[in-house]
């Protein structure tokens, strides 16, 4: 579904069986442990529905800057507020970033315009009151009492800066993906010449380019 989503009516249906198959024995082959990995995999759940979520969040807030009337706007922001709650409730990971980002927006929207937007100060607003309440859960508390060790910031910054240079290493140093990435130069060549290319449109606007159509075609 996925491959028929993204380049269409371009190929053949067996082709796009056989590209799939090839997708998930490589994502298998490259796997340092595959059952390890398949295990483990029902841990990542945990972190699909904000992930899902947030991109949501992202696509009613396009719906909104775009939305051609105040009714319809003030639709997107409410769904925007309820995707901003249920997102801190899923997991509190997502929140912080998200507060953060939403609150520098605003301000540089405030730079820009020289005024407040109250509708995305009411969206700061409903985003920290959700934080608040996440945080202050009485078992963040217990836990943080039964804790033995911490990790600092800067722990988090080597961390990720390590995970990164080892993909960046185990992609390049394997070589059968760089192999398949440069026999598939030409086909990605020949595919971005087609400007309606569902692929193309993605990669042209990120943002869920289906959600936020849903979205509009659902406010209109």
């Amino acid at each position: 579904m996925l491959f028929r989503a993204l380049l269409g009516e371009q190929f053949q249906q067996k082709y796009l069986w056989l590209s799939s198959g090839v997708f998930v024995a490589l994502f298998l082959l490259q796997m340092p442990s595959p059952a390890e990995g398949i295990y483990w995999i029902t841990s990542a759940y945990n972190y699909l529905l904000p992930a899902s979520l947030t991109l949501i969040l992202l696509a009613a807030l396009v719906s909104h800057a775009s939305a051609p009337t105040r009714a319809a706007r003030r639709k997107c922001l409410l769904i925007s507020a309820l995707l901003t709650v249920l997102l801190v409730g899923s997991n509190e990971t997502n929140s912080l970033p998200l507060l953060i980002g939403l609150l520098g927006f605003t301000a540089l929207r405030y730079i820009q315009h020289r005024r407040l937007d109250w509708d995305y100060l009411f969206l700061c607003a409903v985003l920290l009151g959700a934080c608040i309440v996440a945080f202050a859960a009485p078992g963040n508390y217990v836990r943080l009492n039964q804790a033995t060790r911490y990790i600092r910031l800067l722990d988090c910054v080597h961390h990720a800066a390590s995970a990164a240079y080892r993909c960046l290493i185990d992609w390049t140093g394997n070589g059968v993906l760089p192999a398949i990435t440069l026999l598939l130069l030409p086909l990605g060549h020949r595919l971005s010449r087609i400007p309606d290319l569902p692929l193309n449109r993605v990669a042209q606007n990120p943002f869920l380019l289906g959600s936020s159509w849903w979205l509009r075609w659902w406010l209109s």
